[in-house]
């Protein structure tokens, strides 16, 4: 019998290793585990949306109309003019 490279000396809770080494078509095929992923997704930021989607309309909503409102009441800041200048060279004939 062969004894675990792991068992100290006074321990009995380890059980014996058999003399016979264990096959490998014993040994159950396992997945393979997902790739670990740092940061925030998509899938995140979808899930953080749709659970504050009232909320999140809300206040979409809101900065919407206080935009609209502000740009109805406010007077103008400043007036534009444009001239169209014509080329009469015969260039672009």
């Amino acid at each position: 019998m062969v004894v675990s490279p792991n068992a100290r000396l006074g321990d009995s809770h380890f059980a014996p290793m058999p003399d016979q080494p264990i096959a490998a078509a014993s040994v159950p095929d396992l997945p393979e585990a997902p790739p670990i992923t740092y940061g925030i997704g998509l899938r995140d930021l979808l899930n953080t949306l749709f659970y504050y989607r009232r909320t999140a309309l809300r206040v979409a909503l809101g900065v919407v109309l206080l935009g609209t409102l502000l740009a109805l009441v406010l007077p103008a800041s400043y007036t534009a003019r444009a001239r169209l200048l014509t080329l009469n060279a015969g260039v672009y004939d």
